[in-house]
């Protein structure tokens, strides 16, 4: 290259007046700073990506993870004063119809079987001696409660004092423990499986501007996902502050204990002026900014300049940022994203990828 810029400087040298050979030296040396300087000044200056303003609703997600329980709660009752032997199941256990749950003492079952049917007996006896409309109907009102209590014992005796699962589901309560005698409360509360799913999480404060009640939430199980409603938003009275939510669901894909992820979508009402997070900038003072394209002269001609724009933020997620500016128009270029680290003033290239 040097070798050739010689040689042509000779031939001038040679072919024209003195002046004029320096003159055109000059302007030759000049043409070439200037080429050199565009070259140098583009492999220094900064590249930047940059994007309109764009008017938008921001929105906002909030992820749980957690296992569904059964909608509907069953209670098992066993017959009362007979003394338990083992409880098989605790609270969380998944059961199928014709699992054990518990079994009774068959010596304590037995004698209260037997009890029940002297006292079946004899007022079997009290009824044949009934006259009056009235003491008859006392007497079969009596009779009535008595078989009913009666062939539940029966019941129980023939199946070895084993209580069983009448249906599928979860856990909810166990209310008797063994050597303990049972009461005429339920034994224990079953969730029924056949009725339903619940997914219940807790929220903060901060997240319950983005959970609503009746707005779909979407249920993703491995590749799988539907969308049901927010059953509700309760206040937690354990937890001053934060929320329950309900989601209730249905369908083949789940079952109790499954563990599901949901997430919770809430949008905004539109903000005028959304750029990408990445264009949200910030001083020192705690003052949010962001950098525009401008134009300056100089003697390499008319160059690209950022400028400086403060913002306030209105919304934002990880994705975009709701600002707003009197000084912001809608077709500022707004820097997205730049080669190198730039400030208010520098000197970029725009990238036209």
């Amino acid at each position: 290259m040097m070798k050739k810029l010689r040689r042509l400087i000779r031939k001038i040298k040679k072919r024209t007046p003195e002046t004029v050979r320096i003159t055109g030296v000059f302007l030759l040396v000049l043409l070439i700073c200037t080429v050199i300087s565009r070259a140098t000044s583009a492999l220094i200056t900064p590249y930047v990506e940059c994007c309109l303003p764009s008017k938008m609703a921001i929105e906002h997600t909030v992820t749980k993870t957690g296992s569904l329980m059964g909608s509907e709660e069953v209670p098992i009752y066993v017959y009362d004063g007979i003394m338990t032997d083992t409880v098989s199941v605790q609270a969380g256990d998944i059961v199928e119809k014709g699992d054990t749950l518990m079994k009774l003492n068959m010596d304590d079952l037995q004698r209260v079987y037997t009890e029940k049917g002297f006292e079946l007996a004899g007022l079997e006896t009290d009824r044949k001696y009934a006259y009056t409309k009235s003491a008859i109907q006392q007497a079969d009102h009596k009779l009535t409660v008595c078989r009913t209590g009666y062939e539940q014992l029966e019941k129980l005796t023939a199946g070895n004092g084993i209580v069983k699962a009448d249906i599928a589901g979860e856990i909810k309560e166990v209310r008797v423990s063994s050597g303990k005698v049972t009461e005429k409360s339920a034994v224990i509360v079953l969730t029924d499986a056949s009725k339903g799913y619940i997914f219940e999480t807790t929220i903060t404060e901060e997240e319950k501007k983005y959970v609503v009640e009746g707005e779909n939430a979407k249920v993703t199980v491995d590749k799988s996902q539907e969308y049901f409603p927010v059953t509700s938003v309760q206040s937690d009275k354990n937890n001053p502050g934060n929320y329950i939510v309900q989601v209730f669901m249905s369908g083949d894909t789940y079952r109790i204990g499954m563990q599901v992820t949901v997430t919770f979508s809430h949008n905004s009402e539109p903000y005028d002026f959304c750029v990408p997070i990445e264009a949200l900038r910030g001083d020192n003072g705690g003052q949010y900014y962001i950098l525009i394209l401008g134009t300056k002269n100089s003697i390499l001609g008319e160059e690209l300049v950022t400028k400086k724009i403060s913002v306030t933020l209105d919304d934002s997620n990880s994705k975009y940022a709701a600002v707003n500016s009197a000084a912001l128009q809608v077709d500022d270029r707004v820097v997205c994203n730049s080669s190198k680290q730039i400030e208010t003033g520098d000197v970029v290239r725009e990238s036209r990828d």
